[in-house]
């Protein structure tokens, strides 16, 4: 009896071990299955997008002798909320190039440099979902200043003086419309390539008493990023 009793107690013990093996392995291919899995039409999720381009600016007299560029690098850092995979509200920075000029003058002349920074909310709303590859439209409103730095020389009573200075104006009104892809490389992250056209009321006023201003900017450019996706 002592016997049997011992082999019952190992035998339920083999159960109870079998079991927990067998539950362990199943929460873990769960979990694994999860992390897996394309994003659901019901979650929430929030990204956080790096990008870096280049954009032009439209309406410039590209014959003047002194202009030199009409656009520059474009660097934009945005969080993105969406709660579900068919739209995201945006949250975001950029800084823009707007190229340079030299500027003559019947005392002299300068070389002014412009860029734009500005904070920017976006609606993103999906055109095509698939598992990994997705398309998207967006449209954004943002608020921008613009900083304009130069360097010349004038002449009075027949002497030349150098000069330099910066001068910062804002904010401007701004809106944006673009289209792009996302293409999912990793659960947590995708790759984003998009176009995107922009509109800048900014002054074309001489700036603190420095030069005059960049004027309105309108201008279409290209961007490619990686976001980073956090599941909530």
């Amino acid at each position: 009896m002592a016997r049997l009793a011992r082999v019952r107690r190992w035998g339920c013990g083999r159960g109870v071990a079998a079991g927990a093996v067998g539950l362990a392995l199943e929460l873990t291919g769960a979990s694994v299955a999860r992390a897996e899995e394309p994003r659901g039409s019901g979650a929430a999720e929030l990204s956080a997008e790096l990008s870096l381009g280049a954009h032009d600016r439209w309406g410039m007299d590209q014959t003047s002798p002194g202009r030199a560029e009409s656009g520059g690098v474009v660097g934009r850092l945005q969080l993105w909320y969406g709660p579900s995979a068919s739209w995201a509200l945006g949250l975001g920075a950029e800084h823009a190039g707007l190229g340079a000029e030299t500027v003559s003058f019947d005392a002299g002349s300068y070389r002014a440099r412009s860029s734009l920074t500005s904070a920017w909310l976006d609606l993103r709303a999906s055109l095509w979902r698939g598992p990994e590859l997705g398309a998207f439209v967006s449209l954004g409103l943002a608020l921008g200043w613009q900083h304009v730095l130069a360097s010349g020389v004038a002449v009075t009573d027949a002497r030349v003086h150098r000069f330099s200075c910066s001068a910062t104006d804002g904010p401007a009104l701004g809106l944006g419309a673009g289209v792009g892809a996302d293409y999912r490389v990793a659960p947590r992250l995708s790759l984003v390539a998009l176009g995107d056209f922009s509109a800048h009321r900014t002054s074309g006023d001489v700036l603190e008493g420095c030069v005059g201003g960049a004027g309105s900017v309108v201008a279409l450019g290209a961007r490619l990023g990686l976001a980073y996706h956090f599941e909530l």
